[in-house]
């Protein structure tokens, strides 16, 4: 099992009518090593009565072509949406959904290749791609408080489940914003074999603004990119204040 696929694992409303307002942000994936600009990140974020209902994400390479999508949808869980992503250039796909029978978890390795499915616990400490996000965002006061938690993640590319601890690094400002650092790795013994994933959020808002570890796009001989993704303050336009 590689960290490079279960980091990766850490991207509408119902009735159109009530989506009051939309975020929108951009994230810029720097390699780690070199330094070069990789990708960008276009979110898009549409809320309902100050709560999130989908978001959307365009993954554009340096020249601006999309070649990758995703989409997710809160409708039926806070942390753990419906998701689906879509890699232009081979077809590989992986995504999951709410289902009556827990979550479940998909994959297809490239255009034309068998699905693979499985099904994981549902339950509220479940969180699936950028659910994550938002399990921070609405955790961050007692994260800051007792500065450790603990969740359960879905990992789409091994189609099962693994329990994480997040744990606070430091509180730096970044981009000239008080700041907040914390570092999530496997809660087992498996977190000695892998690389841990550090995060980075806005201390006063709970927006995030940086990620450095593993990203869930691959490069060109088909392994995840290792990344500094950063969503500086300009990137973002009118966000409103969620609730929970």
């Amino acid at each position: 099992m590689t960290i490079r696929l279960i980091s990766a694992s850490l991207l509408l409303a119902a009735f159109a009518p009530l989506v009051q307002a939309a975020t929108e942000l951009q994230g810029f994936a720097y390699d780690r090593r070199s330094g070069e600009l990789l990708y960008t990140e276009q979110h898009r974020m549409a809320f309902a009565e100050q709560t999130l209902q989908s978001h959307r994400v365009r993954y554009l390479d340096p020249d601006g072509e999309v070649f990758v999508e995703k989409t997710l949808d809160y409708s039926r869980h806070p942390y753990a949406p419906d998701f689906g992503l879509h890699d232009l250039r081979d077809g590989y796909r992986e995504g999951g959904a709410v289902t009556d029978e827990g979550y479940r978890l998909y994959r297809q390795d490239r255009e034309g290749a068998p699905q693979r499915d499985a099904r994981v616990k549902l339950g509220p400490e479940l969180v699936v791609d950028a659910g994550f996000d938002r399990y921070v965002k609405a955790h961050l006061p007692e994260l800051l408080e007792q500065e450790r938690g603990q969740f359960r993640m879905a990992v789409p590319g091994h189609l099962t489940s693994l329990r994480f601890r997040i744990r606070l690094l430091d509180r730096e400002p970044l981009f000239g914003l008080p700041a907040v650092s914390f570092r999530v790795e496997p809660a087992s013994l498996l977190r000695l074999f892998t690389d841990h994933i550090d995060i980075t959020y806005d201390s006063s808002t709970g927006r995030l603004l940086r990620y450095v570890g593993i990203s869930n796009i691959r490069d060109s001989q088909g392994d995840r990119h290792d990344v500094r993704i950063d969503f500086p303050p300009e990137g973002q336009h009118n966000p409103p204040a969620e609730r929970q």
